[in-house]
């Protein structure tokens, strides 16, 4: 997205008469939400953040901006930062403010989070500065872009149960569900990830975790839903978004109460990318150009049949409620 200038000073406290809506991406990692979110990017008032939840952490790790800028020098995610740390984006606030977050809002705080209502006053005095802060981090990125939706793939369900508690914001959730076979060997599988000045491998990562993770992930979404607007939220499979690309993001779009004047969808299967300020994601996130979306099936022959029946048993209530067979032939997973 252009950057415009802001009508404004950007101050933390800084509140809009117009509500910004943001769209919360949930569910596990490997399903689609990085893609989905730098399509959504494209059309004009949207702006692609990626997972904003890192944003503090990826300063301290001076990690790239999708953009190719280290975080700290990026045209967006730099102003912003040095709006809460100063002129030199102090590391040292930034390890305050990743501490509140760690303390606040992991995995296990979403139940708690989830029993506080819209317009409660926030307590300890920890998770309301860190809610400021974040509500203020949208804000801001809104001043600069020009943006009235953006995107946070965070994915995380207790930073959701927090988004929906912030003040001024419109919240909606699209909960994006894969096979959970396929999640676990896409994890295995090692990669280069580009977003260090020496780039690092990321995957490798063990079935077994990769399944708690899921499992957990997918709980904490479908209890964040629950306690949301039925007509602000969705659930959408990466099997049938990768199947119907084009139609899954209208249907985001017309959730959101919106409607694009233009597309960057070249055909039903291919889009047309450009470059997004994603704080962090899959490393899909630096590609730009025509892109066809397309499911990928490596996983029916690369996982392990001892995986994948592992990933099968500790799954199984949930690999039927999201209409997964067991079963699994040459094409990938099947519907029941």
């Amino acid at each position: 997205m252009t950057l415009v200038a802001p009508s404004r000073q950007i101050t933390p406290d800084h509140r809009e008469a117009s509500r910004l809506k943001v769209l919360y991406l949930l569910g596990s990692s490997r399903t689609g939400s990085t893609v989905l979110d730098n399509i959504l990017g494209e059309f004009d008032g949207f702006f692609s953040a990626g997972e904003v939840r890192f944003l503090w952490r990826r300063l301290l790790e001076e990690r790239r901006c999708g953009c190719g800028q280290p975080i700290g020098d990026c045209e967006v995610w730099g102003p912003i930062l040095r709006m809460f740390l100063g002129s030199s984006c102090d590391h040292v606030e930034a390890g305050r403010i990743v501490e509140l977050q760690r303390k606040h809002v992991r995995t296990h705080h979403t139940l708690r989070l989830l029993r506080r209502k819209p317009g409660d006053s926030l307590s300890p005095p920890g998770l309301a500065h860190y809610a400021e802060l974040t509500a203020a981090v949208y804000r801001g990125v809104a001043d600069l872009t020009g943006a009235r939706v953006i995107i946070d793939s965070s994915k995380r369900p207790s930073d959701g149960a927090l988004l929906r508690l912030l003040p001024g914001i419109e919240t909606y959730f699209v909960h994006l569900v894969r096979d959970p076979r396929a999640v676990a060997y896409s994890r295995q599988r090692k990669k280069l990830n580009p977003d260090r000045e020496i780039p690092a491998t990321m995957g490798g990562k063990n079935p077994v975790l990769c399944t708690f993770q899921w499992v957990v992930g997918n709980m904490g979404a479908n209890a964040l839903r629950r306690m949301h607007r039925n007509d602000r939220t969705m659930v959408i499979r990466y099997e049938d978004f990768t199947r119907n690309p084009r139609s899954s993001v209208e249907k985001i779009t017309e959730m959101l109460g919106e409607r694009p004047q233009s597309t960057p969808f070249l055909d039903d299967h291919t889009v047309q990318l450009g470059v997004h300020h994603t704080v962090s994601g899959n490393p899909i996130r630096f590609d730009t150009g025509p892109t066809e979306l397309r499911e990928d099936t490596r996983w029916v022959e690369g996982l392990s049949a001892r995986d994948r029946w592992t990933v099968t048993l500790m799954t199984l209530p949930q690999l039927l409620h999201y209409r997964y067979s067991p079963r699994v032939n040459a094409t990938g997973s099947q519907r029941n």
